[in-house]
């Protein structure tokens, strides 16, 4: 067979093409954008050696395409502006706009805002919505016009546990070692009385307020974990350390403890006051027992 001649490759071809289109008009674009761009910064050194106090500005366009890699159009058109732009003095309650499957048996309605931190506790009554934060504060709430009443400051640090006793309208506060007692009863609240863990009793608010976040407790004195009220015996539960300590509420005083039972710091409890005069206490402690 006779030979035949080679072709040349499609690759080299198009290499050649590519060499011919070098000269299009597209490099003399970039040429121009190259100069333009080192006239400029030219410009720029020249006005910051005449004038050392003049600085050249940002470019805004940079600033526009950065964000836009983090967000789209549509999100920035859609966001709603943030809590803490808007935010009151006081919290208030809205009814919940998000959306809510047909499947679920509980449904939200309503959502409270004007804690600045993480809500620890909450007791609610028919009227009153009680909210304890790691902002220090207590705040409550008055369901029916759905605002925030009052705030219970003065915390040395996060707010564990709140009670309230509805007969006599008294609200107990736990931070740290201490309970504050909170009278209800006059505009605005006054803390009466603040209970120890070690059973000691002060008049009024005792100043224990610290900007430091570290839990530092005083000489004698341990966490109190929880609390629970009897509203036949008028008496208050307080679980510190391994123990807990009964109060009389009509005194304020302590009457007692519950001691030996548990190996460990006691978590949480509870009472049954069904029967007139006798209390029923159960608690959960972190040596894996729950005592009654």
């Amino acid at each position: 067979m006779a030979n035949r001649p080679e072709k040349p490759s499609p690759i080299l071809s198009r290499k050649n093409y590519d060499r011919q289109e070098s000269t299009s008009p597209r490099l003399g674009r970039r040429s121009y954008t190259s100069l333009s761009t080192s006239n400029l910064n030219y410009v720029r050194q020249n006005s910051a050696d005449n004038n050392p106090e003049m600085t050249p500005p940002t470019s805004p366009t940079m600033y526009r395409r950065s964000t836009s890699r983090d967000e789209n159009v549509f999100s920035r058109l859609t966001s709603t502006p943030s809590v803490k732009e808007n935010r009151p003095d006081t919290g208030t309650i809205n009814p919940h706009t998000g959306r809510m499957s047909q499947r679920s048996v509980l449904a939200c309605t309503h959502v409270a805002q004007g804690h600045s931190k993480a809500v620890l506790s909450v007791f609610a009554t028919d009227d009153l919505l009680f909210s304890a934060s790691k902002d220090r504060t207590v705040k409550v709430w008055d369901l029916v016009r759905g605002q925030e009443i009052q705030s219970l400051g003065g915390h040395p640090n996060n707010v564990q546990c709140v009670k309230y006793h509805e007969a006599q309208r008294v609200c107990f506060t736990v931070s740290s070692s201490f309970i504050k007692v909170w009278d209800l009863r006059e505009n605005p609240s006054k803390c009466v009385k603040t209970l120890s863990s070690s059973g000691l009793t002060t008049n009024g608010p005792t100043q224990i307020a610290s900007h430091s976040r570290t839990l530092q407790m005083p000489a004698g004195e341990t966490q109190i974990n929880d609390i629970a009220l009897s509203n036949t015996t008028n008496i208050l539960y307080s679980a510190g350390g391994n123990i807990v300590r009964i109060w009389d509420l009509r005194k304020h005083h302590s009457v007692g403890k519950l001691a030996g039972g548990h190996q460990a710091a006691v978590m949480c409890l509870a009472v049954d006051s069904t029967c007139p005069g006798q209390d029923t206490v159960a608690t959960g402690s972190k040596d894996h027992y729950i005592k009654v």
